[in-house]
């Protein structure tokens, strides 16, 4: 069920960038409709339940560790998205009302 609702937010968070969505970061527009007014990175939040529903599922060292060194450089990915929009006005009017990266209340 974890798993399965953080892929749910994958695929919602995909169908809400629509044609902004790409591999490497770059300002496409800033979506600021559906769970992006919730979190700023909710694929990525979505990435982040589904490999938490699997460590659960799969509690082993190596497990843990791959998730760890992936579940980084989704956080790095995610601040670099972030620098590389700070100079839009529009990303700038985003921050307050949503003030979250990706875990709302926490970080």
């Amino acid at each position: 069920m974890i798993s399965a609702f953080g892929l749910g937010l994958v695929v919602v968070g995909k169908m809400t960038l629509g044609r902004s969505f790409g591999v490497a970061p770059a300002n496409r527009g800033v979506v600021v409709r559906g769970p992006y007014t919730v979190v700023r990175h909710p694929i990525y939040t979505g990435y982040l339940i589904s490999h938490t529903a699997f460590l659960m599922a799969n509690p082993t060292p190596w497990n843990a560790a791959i998730i760890l060194v992936a579940d980084t450089a989704l956080v790095v990915r995610a601040l670099m998205e972030e620098r590389v929009l700070s100079n839009d006005v529009e990303y700038q009017g985003l921050l307050p009302p949503c003030g979250w990266h990706l875990v709302p209340g926490v970080f």
